[in-house]
């Protein structure tokens, strides 16, 4: 017998199956043999042996005397006593104790827990004592026991049965006696050092079995029965049986689990009519038989041809002279007897005996191994040997019954299918040989094979199992390979060919197997298809679902099995075109009924799915993948994705800000929030989706990704528009209170950077996909306006620089808009500044019938004055008919004012362009105007404060209205400059919230803000700081994010980076409001009246300070020491975060700074 690698555990219990299904196949036919009648007839050719050979005793089995009458009352007695009280409620149900049968004890589980706890504890005891020859093999033989057969709780189970555990004792123990032991020593060791075990299996009898009956058990109490049951390992055979024949009938007991006393009466009931001259008879009678060709089974008729009988003859005459000859030496009066022509004890069905009696040595050696081997021991081949001569069994049947059992064995998964191989192709050549079969066996041969070949056609069938119990795909391969060979040797050996020529050859087997393999394949889809379709209701869910199993289940195959079978059949590719045909087919049955009941993410992954689905079976060169087109499938919904999508994208972009918490994803290396990421994700899905629809039709494709582009852009406006809300309300209110800007609106500005560097990566993409960005708009696309006869501009007033000062340094200045002297709209009035910021927005509407001379709008910046009328500050006007208006993107313009200043307007002028590249400018303009709109909301919020607090300690008299908003400001009018620590103290206020703000900007805002806030604003020295921090070894543009992915959208570490620019840009407008302020002192002196009266008159400063005489007045003089005083300390609050990397000292004194210390150190001179 082969060795195999499946348990043997495994292998005891399928065997136990296949004969307790014979045993009961048996008892429904009268002429089938049962085991009693075959452990009968096998005695009887035991108890006499032709064969002279004699094996060592190996492994046995013994079962005790059947308990009495009274044992039995008893046991019965207190079962009925226990049921009666679990059912009275007077005790709960317990675990089902052991049961004692007649000749044995079957012990429950938890008693053999408890005995192996026991065993561990006497093993450590016994430990130190291993220089004793019995309790060392006591220690030796317990800790392979524990450690191989009573580790796991699924083993315990099947050595509950007593008689079964000595037997196992007896195995360990023989196995570690010291093999230089005399005989009578070793059996003393074997004797004492099994009493040691069955002591510790009596201690958890009693302590866990309840039944009396169980705890006084002989087998279990009493010693005489060990002999007896270790017989095998008994070295001095004479004490256990007097002859090798006692020895050979005992182990027929043992097998076959056969009482003592009943054995013992059976060996006399067949003594009776058996003896050694009966069996010498036999032999002879054998012998005439085969001389005059009438040998039961071996009929000359039983063979393919007469040669091959008459070989046969001549072999078996052989044997059965040497066997006689070897008789009459052993027995020698056997020679003597006359009796001949006795009828032969084979019995009915000699074939059937021999299964039987196969399956039964073969289950007893598997159980008493010590080995794992899975073998037949020696004695079991002398028992087989002896009766297959008995019963004239060929030795091709012999060979047969084995593979027979290996292959009932293989049906029920305990042996594997390599143990098969030896034996089958030993039987193979043996059928091949000259003589062939014979009838019967061939036979039984044809029908092993029709055996195994329906199992492994099964076995095929049932595919998805070997999968599915398998962590290797090189052995699951292997298996299925090795199918495919025993399946192409059966179709192709002669005498299965000969039985079944409809089914012989290659070419029958590949279509048989490739026919198996489809029906597998066809059921296993329509089972996934089922339990899909009963785990969702949607239909896009399912056929996600099920897509997403078919390609699970297609790369298994894939992977699993990557050899073809016979060479011909790929599982892979069969797999493939069945799943392929069968889904596609539900996707079109499935087209129209989805009726909108699906989102947009549902579908892209859907399409993700079906579209890996068809790439992977693509290079199958498979017609069902060709017939069918998946992008025409999903066109009608990807066509209605988009339209519902841009009637709903304000909707997505409210939702997705309402859902904002404003925290940092990332902090400190990405400080923009979820919203932005979440909407670009959902861009990046929708444009991937779109770029690998892999349409052939282009025009298609780039439409698609035009109306997605457009959707996109109109998103990502709204969302702008969202993130400046705040900032707008803080405008719109302007008031000069201190506003503490929160944590979320830096990190709204955060977001309008990363969706900026994120539009940027969106166009990479779209560069990627269409080749570099063209230069300007397509010519040829479409384009539309609101209304046909007119067009409609956008014209916001942003801010005015270097306005005339109206009253005395300063003016309260606001915008008229004006077309042909008729007024449009007027700006709110911002109060004492030359540098008014408004961010308002209007609309203007310029027929197409009006005349160019007339396209004009007039900028009149006006003084508000509480008495009087308002004066005029300057005016300009702006030409609406520009070409450069007709790309329908904003503009900023500087509309240069007369006598002085100017203002900057941005004009868009509303309409669309059917283009890509028009709607990425669209939405790359608004982000970027929003942000600097962010930007200068900030500073001017700032300023507004500093105007207030800078004017309200220079001039206390000309402001004292304004103290109320800001009361830590003082109420002196003294015209005696304040000391340097007075001015201070005033401007601590206002310095501690400028710290507050600026803290929090250089905390939260993302370093990409610098880069755009030096492109907005060129003087604030940009070249100075990049210079810098290549100095320090950070290369330029590190900071910015630009090109990194969703975690790296800023560069380096807070401590590393620069400071925000943020705190730079109020700086600079700080400074910018100090001289607009300075340079208008001392315009009453002679220069300075000179200048008015040439000026026509008007109030306020005219010339630069340092380009003409100046008187200063006592308040001036006074200002002009608290601004000196005002702008150092403010410079100190920008050095500070040069402790973080921040901004230098000499790069804060240039530019600006310059020019107000120019014209301070001027004025302090006069």
């Amino acid at each position: 017998m082969p060795t195999t690698t499946v348990s043997t555990a495994a292998l005891s219990r399928s065997l136990h199956r296949l004969t307790k299904r014979r045993a009961e196949t048996a008892s429904r036919n009268n002429n089938a043999p049962n085991p009693h009648d075959v452990y009968t007839a096998t005695l009887r050719c035991c108890l006499f042996p032709v064969l002279a050979a004699s094996a060592p005793p190996a492994a046995s089995n013994f079962y005790p005397q059947p308990q009495n009458q009274d044992q039995r009352r008893r046991d019965v007695i207190y079962d009925k006593a226990n049921r009666a009280a679990v059912k009275a409620g007077l005790q709960d149900e317990v675990e089902k104790g052991g049961v004692a049968q007649a000749d044995t004890v079957i012990l429950s589980v938890s008693t053999m827990k408890q005995f192996k706890l026991t065993m561990a504890t006497k093993l450590t005891a016994f430990e130190l004592m291993q220089k004793d020859v019995n309790l060392g093999t006591f220690y030796r033989a317990g800790t392979k026991l524990l450690r191989e057969r009573l580790q796991e709780a699924q083993t315990l189970q099947y050595l509950c049965n007593v008689k079964d555990l000595i037997l196992v004792f007896g195995a360990y123990i023989d196995k570690e006696i010291p093999k230089d032991l005399p005989p009578a020593d070793h059996d003393k060791t074997l004797f004492f050092t099994t009493e040691l075990f069955l002591t510790t299996l009596r201690e958890a009898v009693l302590k866990i079995e309840p039944s009396p009956t169980i705890r006084t058990h002989p087998i279990i109490n009493e010693k005489d029965h060990l002999r007896s049951i270790l017989s095998s390992f008994v070295k001095n055979e004479a004490e256990v049986s007097g002859d090798s024949n006692t020895s050979l009938s005992n182990w027929v007991r043992v097998v076959f689990e056969m009482g003592k006393q009943d054995h013992n009466l059976a060996v006399v009931e067949t003594r009776k009519g058996c003896n050694n001259n009966v069996a010498f008879a036999e032999l002879k009678t054998y012998m005439d038989l085969i001389a005059r060709n009438q040998c039961p089974g071996s009929s000359p008729q039983d063979f393919e041809s007469t040669q091959a009988y008459e070989s046969w003859k001549r072999g078996e005459t052989s044997i059965l002279s040497g066997l006689i000859n070897a008789f009459i030496a052993r027995v020698p009066s056997a020679a003597h007897h006359r009796a001949h022509n006795l009828p032969i004890s084979i019995p009915n069905d000699p074939q059937s005996y021999y299964r039987i009696l196969l399956e039964t040595c073969l289950k007893h050696d598997i159980q008493t191994s010590t080995t794992g081997e899975v073998a037949l021991s020696k004695l079991s081949k002398a028992v087989l040997s002896e009766c297959a001569l008995r019963w004239r069994l060929s030795k091709e049947f012999k060979e047969i019954a084995i593979l027979d059992l290996l292959v009932s064995n293989y049906r029920l998964g305990a042996t594997l299918l390599k143990d098969l191989l030896p034996k089958f192709n030993e039987i193979v050549k043996l059928g091949k040989a000259a003589g062939g079969f014979r009838s019967r066996d061939r036979e039984y041969y044809l029908q092993v094979l029709d055996t195994l070949r329906t199992s492994l056609i099964n076995r095929i069938l049932r595919i998805h199992d070997l999968i599915r119990t398998s962590t290797d795909p090189t052995a699951t391969n292997g298996t299925m390979l090795s199918i495919c060979y025993f399946l192409e040797s059966i179709h192709t050996d002669p005498a299965w060919s000969a039985a079944n020529p409809q089914l012989a050859g290659m070419d029958n087997l590949v279509d048989s197997v490739r026919e198996v393999l489809l029906e597998a394949l066809n059921e296993r889809y329509r089972s996934d298809s089922n339990r899909v379709a009963q785990a969702f209701d949607r239909e896009i869910l399912r056929l996600t679902t099920l897509v997403k199993a078919v390609n699970q289940q297609l790369n298994k195959y894939r992977l699993f099995f990557k050899d073809p079978l016979f060479g011909r059949v790929s599982v892979g590719f069969v797999a493939a075109e069945t799943y392929i045909k069968y889904f596609f087919a539900e996707m079109e049955n499935m087209k129209y009924s989805l009726e909108g009941d699906w989102n947009v993410g549902e579908m892209l992954e859907l399409y993700r799915t079906v579209r890996l689905l068809r790439d992977l079976c693509e290079e199958s060169d498979l017609s069902a993948v060709k017939n069918f087109d998946v992008e025409n499938w999903f066109a009608p919904f990807i066509k209605e994705w988009l339209t519902l999508t841009n009637e709903k994208w304000v909707e997505w972009v409210k939702s997705a800000v309402q859902a904002e918490t404003y925290k940092p994803t990332l902090p400190p290396t990405v400080m923009a929030s979820s919203s932005v990421f979440d909407l670009f994700t959902c861009f990046n899905s929708g444009l991937e989706f779109i770029q690998n629809l892999g349409w052939k039709d282009s025009n298609k494709k780039d439409k698609l990704v035009r109306d997605f582009i457009k959707m996109m852009s109109k998103a990502l406006q709204e969302y702008a528009s969202l993130m400046y809300k705040e900032f707008e309300d803080v405008e719109n209110k302007n008031s000069s209170e201190m506003v503490e800007w929160s944590y979320e609106s830096c990190i709204k500005l955060n977001n309008i950077l990363a969706a900026r560097q994120k539009l940027r990566e969106v166009l990479d993409k779209l560069v990627d996909l269409d080749g570099a960005p063209p230069d300007k708009f397509d010519p040829a696309a479409a384009r539309t306006e609101p209304e046909p006869d007119r067009a409609l501009l956008y014209i916001k007033i942003i801010r005015a620089q270097g306005l005339q000062a109206c009253d005395w340094t300063t003016s309260d200045p606001y915008v008229i808009l004006s077309n042909g002297g008729n007024e449009l709209y007027r700006t709110r009035v911002i109060d004492r500044t030359l540098d008014p910021v408004w961010n308002e927005t209007f609309e203007i509407g310029l027929p197409e019938s009006l005349p160019d001379n007339q396209s004009f709008l007039d900028l009149i910046v006006m003084d508000k004055d509480t008495i009087g009328s308002d004066d005029l500050c300057g005016q300009g006007n702006i030409f609406l008919r520009d070409s450069l208006f007709e790309d329908f993107l904003s503009h900023d313009k500087e509309i240069m004012l007369k006598p002085q200043g100017k203002v900057i307007v941005r004009v868009s002028r509303r309409g669309e362009i059917e283009d890509w590249w028009w709607w990425v400018k669209k939405a790359e303009e608004g982000l970027r105007f929003v942000g600097e709109d962010l930007g200068r909301v900030w500073s001017e919020q700032i300023s507004r404060t500093a105007r207030v607090t800078f004017n309200s300690l220079a001039f206390p008299s000309k402001t004292s209205h304004l103290l109320k908003s800001l009361s830590f400001l003082p109420s002196s009018t003294s015209a005696s400059i304040p000391a340097s620590e007075e001015i201070e103290q005033s401007l601590l206020p206002f310095l501690q919230y400028l710290d507050r703000q600026f803290g929090l900007w250089n905390e939260t805002l993302d370093r990409s803000f610098n880069e755009w806030v030096e492109e907005a604003l060129p003087g604030l020295g940009g070249g100075r700081a990049r210079k810098r921090r290549k100095k320090k070894g950070i290369e330029d543009g590190s900071s910015s994010g630009a090109g990194h992915a969703h975690g790296e959208l800023v560069g380096a570490n807070v401590a590393e980076r620069d400071p925000t620019w943020a705190v730079k840009m109020v700086y600079y407008d700080l400074l910018s409001l100090v001289y607009t302020v300075l340079i208008g002192f001392g315009s009453e002196a002679k220069g300075g009246k000179e200048a008015k009266k040439s000026s026509g008159g008007s109030a306020g400063p005219v010339g630069n300070p340092l380009e003409r005489e100046v008187v200063l007045s006592k308040m001036e003089k006074r200002a002009v020491g608290i601004f000196d005083v005002v702008v150092e300390m403010v410079k100190s609050m920008c050095v500070c975060y040069d402790l973080g990397g921040g901004f230098e000292l000499a790069e804060l004194e240039a530019g600006r700074y310059a020019e107000v210390r120019s014209v301070v150190e001027k004025l302090l001179k006069c």
